[in-house]
């Protein structure tokens, strides 16, 4: 899923009003994703872990790059990095 993958339009608040993301907001879902997909791949780390030298050295290029993500700018230009195969 690509962080601009994310329909930040058509949303609804409990009312039906629709919602107006603002930079910040979009900011936080990011935040939230980013830290999500940090928990999901913690397993890859663990010395029991089934994978090759090889393969746990992609993913922790991957999760170093979740890690250096910017939270600034405009959000609809940040790029997640690759899943590692």
């Amino acid at each position: 899923m690509a962080l601009s993958d994310f329909d930040w339009q058509d949303h609804v608040d409990e009312n039906g009003e629709p919602v107006v993301f603002t930079n910040e907001m979009k900011w936080e879902w990011i935040r939230w994703w980013r830290n999500s997909a940090l928990t999901k791949s913690d397993w890859t780390q663990a010395s029991d872990n089934a994978l090759s030298e090889d393969e746990r050295e992609a993913w922790r290029v991957y999760r170093q790059a979740l890690r250096d993500l910017p939270f600034d700018g405009d959000p609809e230009l940040a790029v997640p990095p690759e899943v590692p195969a």
